[in-house]
């Protein structure tokens, strides 16, 4: 019988969010090419990185859903939870009595229903 131990099991896990790593980076570099922080991969991992930490915070661990919220990174800046114009966003995404999928889905309609530049939602 196979054992495998908690350090094999962590290296895994390690590189299992590498590869994620590495394909968000190449996701955003093509959807958000204008983003200064596209060109620059260093700087783009970092940010990857974190909103993976942030994301937990609200329960975000599938892969899509971790997209969706990495795009907010992109989209607002890793500090959209404590910005005033932001807010709303936070509001949504902390509803913990609705899934993470559909508070991010809700993140998002609300992002396509509101004129580009205005910050609200409508």
């Amino acid at each position: 019988m196979l054992k495998i131990t908690r350090s094999q099991l962590s290296a895994f896990s390690a590189a299992k969010e590498d590869d994620f790593v590495a394909r968000m980076k190449k996701h955003f570099a093509k959807h958000f090419p204008t983003e200064p922080v596209s060109s620059d991969l260093r700087d783009a991992e970092a940010i990857i990185r974190r909103a993976i930490v942030s994301a937990k915070a609200y329960g975000v661990v599938g892969e899509r859903d971790l997209c969706l919220y990495i795009g907010l990174f992109f989209i607002f800046g890793h500090d959209f939870k404590e910005r005033q114009e932001t807010a709303w966003v936070h509001r949504i995404l902390a509803h913990d009595a609705v899934s993470p999928s559909l508070r991010l889905d809700r993140v998002y309609d609300c992002l396509m229903s509101y004129p580009q530049g205005n910050g609200q939602p409508t």
